[in-house]
């Protein structure tokens, strides 16, 4: 298998460009002496000096020809600030979409935006979103990765409708963002607009969109001289309080009002680097994880990170194969962060002490119960996990990298080191890699243990063809306790993994298709004694529709090996999708066929797996959010009907008075099933509430107030909350949240 995977890829390797990218785009950025009110109306004698960019070019579905719709941007800069406004005309302003969101919920609106890499090569660029309101989303978009939504950024924008479209002016502080020590700079950027109702994307620079690059395309700003480099420093005192309640001994009660102070701290040591502290953070419920489907499978579940410490100045921690996860540092009772771009590297230092470890919930999972000599060594112990990252720019577009992570605990430990790079060949050819080695000592055993992995992924792409090869391969007593291994189910005797895939793109701006997309995957996972763990055959179909409609049919041939048992398995998926509608959104997800009961005895039945999604906007001030997921495993073994259902559904309500204020209402029923009376011990029924009032004005500035409550299904209750009976609540709490930002 290895000496076919080094045939395919020196063949590809080979393959020269199929299409030429456009060459560069640049413009002088125009200085101003005089700041601007944001107000959406552009007023200020210093538009009429600002650059214009008015030759748009279509991105997707198709790429390179002129904008239907007329769009014009104006840029300008001072010492302190840039300005950017931009102009959106309409044929029919009517089917302007645009709601009063919260930050970053305006994927569904008609939207512009402004990509900026700052150091002219750093293949990161921040993305500064408007919907025709204002209302903001921004982020991060790294080369090969794609765009990280998780980071804030402290800016101002106003949007406002008139006659033939939208106007939306803002203003980006040059202290939110990081640039180079440089008396003189190039920006690279990009503009972008997005109309929903055409469903076109434009842009200027003029792009290919079959490119493995983006930010490699990207025009030029040049000359930008004279910005004030002094980074402020940003404290955040955080107050919350919170009181809650549990169903005990049959009694329910409360717990003593619980009060906490944390404390965050940001400073720029250059403008290109910063350092973060912070203490006692406030991790509280303000935005409960949604319940995914947990019954029958082998993989770990996978929850997005949240946490405000966690999410700024993180992508330079972010590489192919996941060694640092965020949602492992559990409980921090402090943590420190450096992260940033000096000249062509790029740094990253975390160091969190979290008290997670030393809990009896966290001993009792490794099997460390109290009385044991192990339990006195680490119960109340806290951990210390530290990551260390250097990453360089070299050659044109590509990167190479060092990772070290370490979490010691108590007498145990687990340390990780590697390199990891990405090598853009030209803009159709990109390979990424990545080596680790990792030496662990286990919690109360001592026994110590190591073993390598490596990530490997090939990608080739064109107006004819896309092609992947990607491979990794987990050593068995590989160890990621501050990473994710999603895998990890199958690392008993190590892993090899190895996947070729097909693809081509027919694109169409003005037919009733605008893109179809077929494409096939081959993959097979061997353990290191050769034995064949998964095989799997995809075939699929994707197909966007003019009328906002997207299509997705997918064919699966598996094998599969579990218990010493090998399975086939034959499986077909269904996904669609319309948002023709600006008041609905709605979508379905269906995925059927054979599948394997992951127990013992471990036999093959039939899985049934649904998922719905409905999005109604009656106004541009309120949401309502609907989704249902249900999973249905059917089979018998031995005359024994081992069959099961579980659902979830969930609505959500969400009524935005103004630009920062809010009020949000959750509620979510999950339930287990099963066939056999000789199971139904364990089912369980439950019920959870959620109410929160918000006011966020500001990235770091807030206000909550909320109420969450879980209630569960027992018979015998014949009360509880009106009007569903039976229900009995298990617990609840009531919280509260002030912080403030401030930035001297």
């Amino acid at each position: 298998m290895q000496a076919r995977l080094t045939v395919w890829l020196a063949a590809f390797c080979l393959i020269g460009v199929l299409g030429a990218a456009p060459g560069p785009f640049s413009r002088e950025l125009a200085r101003v002496d005089q700041t601007i009110t944001v107000d959406g109306r552009l007023t200020e004698p210093i538009w009429k000096k600002a650059t214009r960019i008015d030759d748009f070019y279509t991105f997707m579905p198709e790429a390179g020809l002129p904008a239907q719709e007329r769009t014009a941007a104006l840029l300008a800069y001072d010492a302190d600030n840039l300005y950017v406004a931009f102009i959106a005309f309409y044929d029919d302003p009517s089917k302007i979409r645009a709601t009063l969101a919260k930050r970053d919920r305006i994927d569904d609106d008609d939207v512009v935006a402004i990509f900026i890499d700052t150091f002219d090569g750093s293949q990161t660029a921040y993305r500064f979103s408007f919907n025709p309101l204002g209302i903001q989303s921004d982020g991060l978009y790294r080369e090969f990765v794609g765009e990280d939504l998780k980071p804030d950024f402290l800016y101002y924008s106003k949007g406002r409708l008139f006659a033939k479209g939208y106007i939306v002016e803002a203003r980006i502080p040059f202290s939110s963002i990081s640039f180079p020590d440089k008396d003189v700079m190039n920006w690279r950027i990009a503009l972008f607009r997005r109309t929903q109702y055409l469903n076109h994307d434009i842009t200027w620079p003029r792009l290919d969109n079959f490119s493995t690059e983006f930010v490699g395309q990207l025009g030029q700003l040049k000359n930008i001289s004279g910005i004030n480099a002094r980074r402020p420093v940003s404290i955040l005192p955080e107050v919350t309080a919170s009181q809650s309640g549990r169903l005990k001994n049959d009694a329910f009660s409360y717990d003593p009002l619980k009060a906490n102070f944390g404390l965050g701290l940001k400073y720029g040591l250059t403008s290109g680097i910063n350092i973060y502290g912070t203490y006692r953070p406030d991790f509280s419920q303000v935005e409960s994880d949604a319940n995914l489907i947990d019954v029958n499978r082998r993989s770990p579940l996978y929850y997005r990170e949240k946490r405000l410490f966690f999410l700024e100045g993180m992508d330079i921690f972010e590489t192919p194969i996941e060694a640092l996860y965020t949602r492992q540092i559990v409980d921090p009772v402090g943590g420190l962060k450096l992260s940033g771009n000096a000249g062509e590297y790029s740094i990253g230092l975390l160091s969190a002490v979290d008290s997670w470890q030393g809990t009896d919930d966290f001993l009792s999972e490794r099997g460390i119960t109290p009385g044991s000599e192990a339990y006195d060594t680490y119960s109340g112990k806290n951990s210390l996990s530290n990551t260390f990252r250097l990453r360089r720019n070299i050659f044109d577009n590509s990167t190479v990298g060092v990772l070290l992570t370490d979490r010691e605990f108590g007498e145990s430990f687990n340390r990780v080191g590697g390199v990891d790079g990405k090598l853009s060949l030209n803009e159709s050819n990109v390979i990424a890699f990545q080596g680790l080695y990792t030496w662990t000592r286990e919690a109360g055993s001592g026994e110590e243990i190591s073993d390598p992995v490596y990530y490997f992924n090939y990608i080739f792409t064109s107006s004819i063809l896309g092609v992947q090869l990607f491979y990794q391969d987990y050593g068995k007593n590989v160890r990621l306790q501050n990473g994710f291994i999603r895998r990890s189910d199958i690392l008993d005797n190590g892993f090899r993994d190895a996947t070729f895939q097909l693809w081509h793109d027919f694109r169409s701006t003005n037919g009733w298709i605008q893109q179809y997309r077929p494409s096939a995957y081959f993959s097979q996972i061997y353990d290191h004694g050769g034995a064949l763990l998964e095989e799997t055959y995809y075939l699929g179909n994707n197909v966007i529709f003019n009328g906002k409609t997207s299509v997705d049919i997918g064919l699966f041939k598996k094998r599969e090996s579990y218990r010493n048992n090998m399975f086939t398995k034959f499986n077909y998926s269904f996904y669609l999708r319309n948002t023709y509608f600006r008041w609905l959104i709605a979508s379905m997800y269906y995925y059927g066929g054979d599948d394997i009961y992951y127990s013992n005895p471990a036999f093959l039945g039939r899985t049934d797996f649904a998922r719905f999604d409905f999005t109604l906007k009656p106004n541009p001030m309120l949401s309502i959010f609907f989704s249902n997921r249900y999973y249905k495993f059917s089979g018998e073994n031995g005359g024994f009907d081992y069959g099961l259902s579980q659902n979830i559904p969930r609505l959500k309500v969400n009524w935005q008075f103004t630009r920062s204020w809010s009020l949000r209402l959750i509620a979510e029923h999950q339930s287990l099933r099963f066939v056999n009376p000789a199971l139904q011990a364990y089912e369980y029924d439950d019920l959870s509430l959620s109410v929160l009032f918000s006011y966020e004005p500001s990235p770091g500035t807030v206000f909550y107030l909320g109420y969450n409550d879980l209630q569960s299904r027992q018979d015998q209750f014949n009360s509880g909350v009106w009007p569903v009976p039976d229900y009995r609540r298990q617990n609840n709490v009531f919280f509260t949240k002030l912080s403030y930002l401030f930035r001297y």
